[in-house]
């Protein structure tokens, strides 16, 4: 049993890298979503990324505070704004969409970004600098110690991160 965990650290050990020399090389890490026979693909994002989602979110409040917002408008604007910049291939009747707020489909909207979510905390875990800095060399960190309890630190994503297909109880 023991062998079988030093493997699967190894595995763990080289997946973790060969995503730290994708990012810092400027390739993507990214997952392939499909949804009612679609394939989308979906990238982790660098800080630029999330500069760029930011200040979109802006562009959505229009000058306003934030605060004059109801926490599930805010919550739109990051949803679309997020998926605008992560969802870096689609089916090209959504590469001809301005952005993921023309899309009609609320259903798919929540799908992309809740699988997002997905992808992004299992990628965050793998970059977790504590699994590669730890004295053994990282077989003793698997986890993000209690992460799986919140979604980027924000419980506004709770109900969407786990969802209906999510097999995660609330």
């Amino acid at each position: 049993m023991a062998k079988r965990k030093l493997e699967d650290d190894k595995e763990y050990r080289a997946k973790a890298e060969n995503y730290i020399r994708l990012l810092l090389s400027g390739d993507k890490v990214t997952e392939d979503v499909t949804y009612s026979g679609f394939t989308f693909k979906v990238a982790y994002p660098l800080p630029s990324d999330l500069r760029l989602i930011d200040q979109q979110m802006a562009k959505y409040c229009g000058g306003m505070r934030p605060g004059s917002f109801t926490p599930k408008a805010l919550y739109t604007f990051e949803v679309y704004a997020t998926l605008d910049h992560v969802v870096v291939d689609g089916p090209d009747w959504w590469k001809n969409l301005a952005s993921s707020d023309k899309c009609p489909f609320d259903d798919l909207i929540a799908h992309l970004y809740r699988r997002w979510l997905r992808f992004y905390r299992k990628v965050r875990v793998y970059l977790t600098p504590a699994i590669l800095n730890t004295p053994d060399g990282g077989s003793s960190t698997n986890s993000t110690s209690g992460s799986d309890s919140k979604v980027m630190g924000n419980d506004i994503f709770q109900d969407l991160a786990y969802g209906p297909d999510s097999g995660q109880s609330q």
